[in-house]
Formats: C-alpha cells, sequence, structure tokens
C-alpha cells in the first residue's frame, strides 16, 4: 500500500517537472520571438530612417515645404532640384510618392491636417517632374494611365503641361484622348482644378484643354469644375452696405 503511494507520489512529481519544463521551454520561446520582432522592429525604423534621409527625399522634401505658402516659391524650389537630381533620379522620385505620409516634427506646425502633407509631397515630386522635362513623360504616363490612385491627376496634370509646352505635344494629346475615358471622374476633377486656373494666363493650355474635349467624360468634367470656378464665394454674395 505504501510503495503504491510512493508510485503514486512519484508519478505526480514526474508530470509536475514535464509541466514545469514545458512551461519553461514555451517561455522562452516567447521571449526569443518577442526580442527577434524587437530586432525586426528595430531594423525595419532604422531603414525607413536612412532612406527617408537620402538626397533625392531631403530635397522633396524641402520642395514640399513651400506648400504652404506661395506655390510660386514652390515651383523655384522644384526647378533648383530637378537641376540637382537630374533625369537619372526619376525612378527614386516615382517611389517616393507613397512615403511619409505624417510631416516630420519641425513641419508639423506648417501642416496640421490628415493629408496635407502627403499632398504636399505629391505636388512637389510631379513639380519636380515636369522640370525635368520629357524625360519623365514614361513615368508620368504609367501613373496618369495606370490603376486608380489620387495621383493621377497631378500626372495628367503635368502631362497637360508639357503638352502645352510644347514637349512631345501631339503624342500626348493622343495618349490622353485615348486613356481619358478610362481614368475615374475624380482623378480628371483632381487635375482639373489647377489646370483651369493656369489656364486663364496661358493660352497655349487653353489649346491642350479645348483639344481634350473631343472626350466626353473629360468635356462633361471641364464644365463642372469651370461651372464650380464660376460661382461667388460667399463674400462676394454679400450685400454692400
Amino acid at each position: 500500500m505504501v510503495g503504491a503511494y510512493w508510485r503514486g507520489d512519484a508519478v505526480a512529481f514526474l508530470i509536475s517537472g514535464i509541466a514545469a519544463s514545458s512551461w519553461a521551454l514555451l517561455r522562452a520561446g516567447m521571449l526569443l520571438a518577442s526580442a527577434r520582432r524587437r530586432r525586426a522592429m528595430a531594423k525595419a525604423a532604422d531603414e525607413k530612417r536612412q532612406w527617408l534621409e537620402r538626397p533625392c527625399n531631403t530635397r522633396i522634401k524641402w520642395v514640399a515645404s513651400a506648400f504652404a505658402g506661395d506655390l510660386t516659391e514652390l515651383r523655384l524650389r522644384a526647378k533648383t532640384v530637378a537641376r540637382e537630381l537630374g533625369p537619372s533620379s526619376i525612378d527614386e522620385l516615382s517611389s517616393l510618392l507613397h512615403a511619409e505620409h505624417s510631416p516630420p516634427s519641425e513641419l508639423q506646425k506648417n501642416f496640421p491636417r490628415l493629408g496635407e502633407w502627403i499632398t504636399a509631397r505629391h505636388f512637389a515630386i510631379f513639380e519636380v517632374l515636369y522640370n525635368m522635362g520629357p524625360a519623365s513623360i514614361p513615368t508620368l504616363k504609367r501613373v496618369a494611365f495606370g490603376q486608380y490612385d489620387w495621383i493621377q491627376g497631378n500626372a495628367i496634370e503635368v502631362l497637360c503641361r508639357m503638352a502645352a509646352d510644347g514637349n512631345s505635344s501631339e503624342e500626348i494629346i493622343a495618349d490622353l484622348i485615348a486613356h481619358l475615358p478610362m481614368v475615374r471622374e475624380e482623378a480628371q476633377i483632381y487635375a482639373l482644378g489647377p489646370l483651369l486656373q493656369q489656364s486663364e494666363t496661358i493660352p497655349a493650355l487653353q489649346k491642350v484643354l479645348k483639344r481634350l474635349q473631343v472626350v466626353p467624360e473629360f468635356r462633361d468634367n471641364y464644365d463642372y469644375v469651370h461651372r464650380d470656378s464660376q460661382k461667388p464665394s460667399r463674400g462676394q454674395m454679400l450685400p454692400e452696405n
């Protein structure tokens, strides 16, 4: 009888030891996995920091920082950066289109609203591409005629401006006419806002927009944006005292 009790205690002790060993192994595995995750996160953060500090991105940040003020300054900076970087940087510039959605700490007060900073970066990148001339046309077409993305409007705007400048005008206009029926109206309207504003002082751009109106969808969106731009502001609607 006593031997049976001893055997039972031994079995219980053995089971307890196995359970403790299993828990220790499990705990060690969890700690190891956690350490690996921390190292991977630290490595990813370091790689992102190094990537954001690359010369191409720092120059785009400088151009984009002017978006909060006068766009004339942004365009002047973009022209400078286009000369500095040159056409060999076009692929890297296109890789920056969806990077850094939030502004760096030193610019947060100038871009407090959601989406402001990435919008500024888009304008900066496409303005630099515009100043690189014909070399950027293939990249611009790839964005303008590719899968829907809100940057399609930026690419369409720049292509129209290039056509107005005489850079591959007939080719660009023919491609726009062919592809605009498949481009969503949101992208067309996004492009038409700045295009109509600029066309007021650029007759060649007016001619490009007129030629593109052979596309019914584009003509409808053109009319919509034009009508909206003619609406009086609230201040204009107030009666004089």
